[in-house]
């Protein structure tokens, strides 16, 4: 960890918040939108019947209309 780093978040006032590797329970919001975008593309791509080369196209189109329609 370097000490100017520490300056650096400081000045920016970000409060940085240490978590454990590998314990996803740390952060729950963004592991369930993880879970949620995974299992979005993996929809798509079994529906329109693409390999899965097409994964990062699909994730590109399901987080555009996860964004972008009301829910």
């Amino acid at each position: 960890m370097s000490g100017v780093f520490d300056l650096f978040l400081a000045k920016a006032s970000i409060q940085w918040e240490h978590t454990i590797w590998d314990t996803p329970q740390q952060n729950g919001i963004a592991e369930q939108m993880n879970w949620l975008i995974l299992e979005g593309i993996m929809t798509l791509l079994s529906q329109s019947g693409l390999m899965h080369s097409w994964w990062e196209d699909a994730a590109v189109h399901w987080i555009y209309g996860k964004i972008h329609l009301p829910s």
